[in-house]
């Protein structure tokens, strides 16, 4: 019940730009792992081709991990799946997928993450233990800026 009342807020409420220093502040504190992390491959968009809203629509990206700031992860690369809300950040302004000019393959990112309680069907225990959640849709995920990096570890640091 959670989860649908969740979805209705995400379709309903527009969201509300910017990743200033109190949303990721909070962002930080809320995650269980932030990361440091180059972006190797994109799922394919998902084929129900609709954006979160009664029903929570995800995308997944895998990240090799070249720094955790904050947490554990198992060795090797990780799979994350992003939530498609229509006008987030990290979402493409018309089609139900992952932003395709923030999620080039090769770009590096700060990401914000939650164990995915609810792997993949199909995905193996192995693959299950690597498969995590952007715990924000706007702000999983932002370009691993000299600034930005500098800011994340600061926080990070920060109790």
């Amino acid at each position: 019940m959670t989860g649908i009342l969740l979805s209705l807020a995400l379709a309903v409420l527009p969201a509300t730009g910017q990743c200033d220093e109190a949303r990721l502040k909070r962002t930080v504190s809320k995650a269980k792992v932030v990361m440091i992390a180059e972006v190797a491959e994109i799922d394919a968009p998902p084929r129900l081709m609709a954006w979160s809203g009664l029903m929570a629509v995800t995308q997944r990206v895998k990240y090799k991990v070249r720094t955790v700031l904050k947490g554990e992860l198992p060795e090797g690369d990780v799979w994350v799946s992003f939530y498609l809300v229509h006008h987030s950040l990290t979402a493409d302004k018309d089609s139900p997928q992952v932003s395709p000019e923030l999620f080039k393959e090769n770009n590096v990112h700060v990401v914000f993450l939650e164990l995915d309680k609810k792997p993949s069907s199909g995905e193996t225990d192995a693959t299950a233990a690597r498969s995590y959640v952007a715990i924000d849709e706007n702000c999983g995920a932002i370009l691993a800026t000299p600034t930005a990096e500098k800011k994340i570890r600061r926080l990070a640091l920060t109790p």
